[in-house]
């Protein structure tokens, strides 16, 4: 007994070491990104805003965090995030750099939480510095993620996003693995957030977290209280019960092909795939094609120029770990907390496919697809020669959730 709290002291040791140390790594690769970007913006003369894309979306959030600053009127917040920039300037001053260094930050956070989440789906006896070892591999992954790393130097939501989303995947997990009502509210908390910078994020957590319990068969209960904390919350909210203020007009096809032709259907990296609504079995093939440029685009076929380039060489970084997400898929029929990110993927990239037909988009709306499915094959290659929490809760010490010492 007392060797085997000696073990899991030591292993909780080892997860809380990898999770900082990641964050650390993570946010100095993030750090000389940010450094180089800003100031080569700022030498081609573009103020130190987003050097590359064309959305510009990065200035609209500072201009509107400054007239918020300074008492403005504002007629509409497109999101969270400006007014977040307002408070933040408020406390330290209006800097376009300083507002990028909390993205790196929160990008970072963003890489720790996950290795975290690596580290408690499974039980290994790796060495800490294993290169086998899961938390490692999610860390590498992740700390190096293309996309990941430049969105967070950039003045955007996604790195808020970022965070968010690993954050609502580790309180998920958490929530199977040992039911806790303050785990169900900081979920609602993270869900609430996360509605108010892109809702459809909020939605494919609570819809990974309904289909897992729904698979399992783990109990009425939690999804009695699943059911009732999504009702509530949404109409507290003033989006009506599950948020069907929201969803309603999604649930047409007509406005969603209008919505994907005239705000993702633009720009040079269009990549043209219509969504008829009056011929089903195309909308379908349509829709098919568009998520799997998501999960797995650009495409040789689909590269005209150097953006689409640029997305094709990160594609090229994901290479080695497609497989693993494919054989995942038959883990479905009996999900375990593994699957839960594989769930959450799966939702979330089929749901950016219905609405997104721009490649250039897809490197942004995707990160949380390719983050979780990420640490997905980091627990299964991490798990090579090991066991994963659902099938032997015996060795961590007679509980699927024995103590591991993660934050």
């Amino acid at each position: 007994m007392i060797f085997e709290k000696a073990c899991l002291k030591k292993r909780g040791d080892d997860v809380s070491f990898l999770c900082w140390a990641w964050f650390v790594v993570a946010f100095g690769v993030r750090f000389i990104a940010l450094v180089v970007t800003h100031f080569y913006s700022t030498d081609v003369g573009l103020g130190g805003f987003n050097p590359l894309f064309s959305g510009h979306d990065d200035r609209l959030y500072y201009e509107i965090s400054l007239r918020l600053l300074n008492g403005e009127a504002v007629p509409s917040l497109p999101n969270l995030y400006p007014l977040i920039l307002a408070v933040l300037f408020h406390v330290w001053g209006p800097s376009l750099f300083f507002g990028k260094l909390i993205n790196v930050l929160a990008g970072a956070l963003g890489v720790g939480i996950a290795v975290c989440i690596a580290e408690r789906l499974t039980v290994t006896k790796q060495p800490r510095w294993s290169l086998f070892r899961p938390g490692n591999v999610a860390g590498l992954f992740l700390s190096l993620y293309p996309s990941a790393v430049f969105y967070s130097t950039q003045l955007l939501k996604d790195a808020s996003v970022w965070l968010l989303g690993f954050l609502g995947l580790y309180l998920i997990i958490r929530l199977v693995t040992n039911p806790c009502v303050a785990y169900y509210l900081g979920l609602g908390m993270v869900v609430a957030l996360l509605w108010f910078f892109r809702p459809y994020v909020a939605l494919a957590l609570v819809g990974a977290l309904g289909l897992y319990i729904l698979f399992r068969g783990t109990g009425l209960r939690n999804l009695v209280v699943l059911g009732v904390l999504f009702l509530v919350i949404p109409w507290l909210l003033g989006w009506g019960p599950f948020g069907w203020k929201y969803l309603s007009p999604l649930l047409s096809p007509e406005r969603l092909a209008r919505f994907r032709a005239e705000v993702y259907g633009i720009g040079g990296s269009s990549l043209g795939i219509e969504l008829d609504p009056t011929h089903p079995f195309r909308f379908l093939l349509g829709w098919l094609y568009s998520s799997a440029t998501v999960f797995l685009g650009p495409f040789p076929w689909q590269v005209d120029g150097l953006m689409e380039a640029i997305a094709f060489l990160e594609v090229i970084y994901i290479w080695p770990l497609v497989a693993v997400w494919l054989l995942g898929l038959r883990h479905l029929r009996n999900p375990g907390p593994p699957e839960l990110l594989l769930l959450f993927a799966l939702i979330l990239g089929f749901g950016i496919g219905i609405f997104s037909d721009n490649l250039g988009a897809n490197t942004r709306l995707r990160l949380l697809v390719w983050g979780a499915l990420i640490i997905y094959a980091a627990v299964r290659l991490g798990g090579s020669g090991a066991d994963t929490l659902p099938h032997h809760p015996s060795r961590a010490g007679g509980s699927p959730d024995a103590p591991s010492g993660t934050p």
